[in-house]
């Protein structure tokens, strides 16, 4: 288990130390101004949390679209009644006591609005959960072996179910999906184009010896008998679970407080897809990794969405940013912002086109896939339009779908067709 430091303990003390001044502040207020009563006003109604990763998205966040999923916000439903204005014949006293009231009464709606509104548990009550029990107090975030996050959310296409193999493909599903799949593989390949379905892990499927003893890891999850399935129908499908597994063991391709891979994850996505065209690219054994601490790089991947849902950023503060050198230089902002990029590199080998259309994962292979091509057009599937295909004539499509999303498969006839 990660252990807080001291500075970390130093600003959870801080923030309850904040938390009683405010509420004695306004206790003295009130009895100064009232005589003997003392009012706390009630806090507002606990508001669910997004889901992290899509659109959320990244706002994919959720989006993104955001992709990354930002807690629902809602409007401040604390309500401070406030008197009407003192004349000049209103004694001084009452005026200022009036006044103290008044602004003691916005500290703790600010207070309830900020800090306690967005989660079942506050900021605070996680903190201290945390620091004295060592558990996390959240139904979305698991907390695994050596500070470890995992996401758990049922609501959010239940990722646990896809360890466990608790959730699968009916044999009607399974066969729906090939046939669609097959439809769209077999259209794009009569306008010339090579189409591949690119299936990304879950991160606990890749990182399992950081899960709790007490969940099971089943040998074959729905993705990976989907995998099989494709391939069988003859469709083009790279399925990176077992290269991610063991590329592992050498490299970290996760983020440890963020449901994504990083960027030496995509790069072995990157590398898989490839190989599976006939193209040749360098292996991470091949290339010089730099790595930073995330909240030092300016132009970062991830923002440990995890950390976040479980309201302890500032416990799980130690996360590396990895970044291949030689690779394309992308601004991370412009993916947020946009939910249809092109990216050109004139100095790219090969000078075909490739479209790249996912989830929230797609980001981590952009330095090393634009890297490769001159043109690179990406787009989250929320975004996608099928007149894009024609637009911009690729000479590669890429369906990518991270693992918990396999499900929407059943939709990529609509999608492309």
């Amino acid at each position: 288990m990660k252990k807080p430091s001291k500075g970390n303990i130093d600003f959870a003390i801080l923030l309850l130390s904040g938390a009683l001044l405010c509420f004695s502040a306004y206790c003295w207020a009130s009895v100064l101004a009232k005589g003997v009563t003392v009012f706390f006003p009630a806090a507002p109604a606990l508001t669910p949390t997004a889901s992290p990763e899509e659109p959320l998205p990244e706002t994919e966040e959720q989006a993104l679209p955001q992709e990354e999923m930002e807690p629902a916000q809602e409007e401040d439903t604390v309500s401070v009644e406030m008197d009407s204005p003192k004349t000049k014949d209103a004694p001084a006293k009452e005026y200022f006591l009036d006044k103290i009231d008044d602004l003691t009464a916005k500290v703790s709606n600010f207070w309830y609005v900020n800090v306690c509104r967005e989660n079942e548990w506050s900021g605070i009550d996680s903190a201290v959960t945390y620091i004295v029990t060592g558990e996390i107090s959240s139904s979305q975030v698991l907390l695994g072996k050596e500070g470890w996050l995992f996401y758990k959310s049922e609501f959010d296409n239940d990722p646990i179910g896809d360890y466990d193999g608790t959730k699968q493909f009916t044999q009607d599903e399974m066969k729906m999906i090939g046939q669609s799949t097959l439809r769209v593989q077999n259209a794009l390949e009569e306008q010339g184009i090579q189409f591949t379905v690119l299936l990304c892990p879950n991160k606990e499927n890749v990182y399992a010896a950081y899960m709790p003893e007490n969940y099971i890891h089943a040998e074959e999850s729905r993705t990976d008998l989907l995998a099989a399935h494709l391939a069988q129908e003859g469709i083009a499908v790279v399925n990176l679970k077992e290269d991610m597994i063991r590329q592992s063991k050498k490299y970290p391709l996760y983020y440890s407080y963020d449901t994504h891979w990083n960027q030496l994850g995509g790069y072995v996505g990157t590398e898989n897809l490839l190989l599976s065209w006939g193209i040749d690219f360098p292996s991470l054994d091949e290339r010089e990794i730099l790595s930073k601490k995330l909240w030092e790089c300016d132009n970062r991947e991830c923002d440990d969405d995890l950390a976040r849902l479980s309201r302890l950023q500032f416990v799980f503060d130690d996360e590396l940013e990895h970044v291949v050198t030689g690779t394309f230089p992308v601004d991370w902002t412009d993916i947020e912002k946009e939910g249809y990029i092109r990216y050109e590199n004139p100095d790219a080998a090969c000078q075909d086109k490739v479209l790249l259309v996912g989830d929230s994962f797609r980001r981590a292979m952009l330095p090393s896939l634009c890297e490769r091509f001159r043109e690179v057009y990406v787009v989250h599937r929320n975004y996608y339009e099928a007149n894009m295909l024609y637009e911009i004539a690729p000479d590669y499509v890429i369906a990518e779908y991270v693992e918990r999303y396999s499900g929407d498969m059943q939709d990529i006839e609509s999608l492309f067709l």
